[in-house]
């Protein structure tokens, strides 16, 4: 990692990891190979990990700031926690399940100073097998979740910017949170993310935020990152799902209409069903089919929830009651 001189580093690199030890070694060591200039720090944020990831970097990256919240904060609080010390110009927020190719620190930070309607911006991303993964989004709303709900999605691709496929430089709606670089003064002026999201989200109302200031987010394409994609909850399919759903309707709310919820629910609903119904079409009471089955009827308790917005920790308010 190019180490900081008695000034400020040009960039601050943020990551905030639970229990993937093996690929945020593998994040931080694409850091180190990053080319130079600009200057940047590191910051770590490990979020109550249970395995050895935190003591990994203490031992083997000493150059990198770690900060050990002792339990897991989420990725929007963890990384307002990181952003607090950070000295850079900018904050490249990046998955520890993402690693960057040698030129795409500098090449985003030169893009914002080039650029002064940007204030966001990513690379793209790439999945582990080489072949494009789609991280330039369209906001959600209760018609985006009524396309995905009736499968007109994987038509029309209006979530993904018209199946956009990352090969050119262009402004969007949001990009994803697994490597996005914002100017930290405008970080600052938008008070970070909202610690509302708790695991999904936050990227986009960022994003929301940051365009109602005058602030464009954009997409490099000639700059690049592997992302393995879902490490983080690999083992948790069924939370993961329910706090992506979890995180849509908190953003309908907050910046569409009670109305847009209502819809909105009904589509989670709708789309919980038909895919319980079509998955037990192949492969009826196999063990993945029932795997599946619950995570639909936990998406469908969702909808039909008194309290469908994150609750900071995974779970169900309702169930704190008894």
């Amino acid at each position: 990692m190019s180490q900081p001189d008695a000034s400020s580093p040009v960039v601050s690199v943020i990551v905030v990891s639970y229990n993937t030890r093996c690929l945020l070694a593998r994040c931080l060591d694409s850091l180190d190979a990053s080319a130079a200039p600009p200057v940047i720090e590191v910051l770590v944020v490990d979020n109550a990990s249970a395995d050895g990831s935190a003591e990994m970097v203490a031992a083997e990256y000493p150059e990198a700031t770690l900060l050990e919240p002792g339990e897991n904060l989420g990725f929007a609080r963890a990384n307002n926690l990181a952003a607090e010390s950070a000295r850079g110009e900018h904050l490249l927020l990046l998955n520890s399940d993402a690693a960057v190719e040698p030129s795409t620190v500098g090449a985003l930070a030169r893009f914002l100073e080039e650029h002064p309607a940007a204030g966001i911006v990513a690379p793209r991303l790439a999945n582990p097998d080489g072949t494009h993964q789609p991280s330039a989004r369209a906001f959600p709303c209760a018609l985006n979740l009524f396309l995905e709900a009736t499968g007109l999605e994987r038509l029309l691709g209006r979530t993904t910017h018209g199946h956009f496929r990352g090969d050119e430089t262009r402004p969007v709606e949001y990009v994803s949170g697994a490597a996005l670089m914002i100017r930290r003064s405008l970080w600052r002026e938008l008070g970070g993310f909202d610690e509302g999201f708790f695991f999904y989200g936050e990227d986009a109302d960022l994003c929301r935020r940051a365009l109602e200031r005058g602030a464009e987010t954009w997409y490099l394409h000639s700059a690049g990152a592997l992302h393995e994609g879902g490490a983080s909850t690999a083992a948790l399919r069924t939370n993961a799902a329910i706090e992506g759903y979890r995180a849509a309707l908190l953003f309908i709310r907050k910046h569409g209409s009670a109305g847009a919820v209502a819809w909105a629910r009904l589509w989670i609903l709708l789309g919980a069903t038909l895919r319980a119904v079509a998955s037990a079409l192949p492969a009826a009471l196999s063990p993945s089919w029932r795997a599946r089955l619950r995570t639909y009827l936990a998406v469908a308790r969702l909808a039909l929830s008194a309290n469908p917005y994150p609750i900071g920790r995974f779970g169900w308010p309702e169930d704190d009651a008894r």
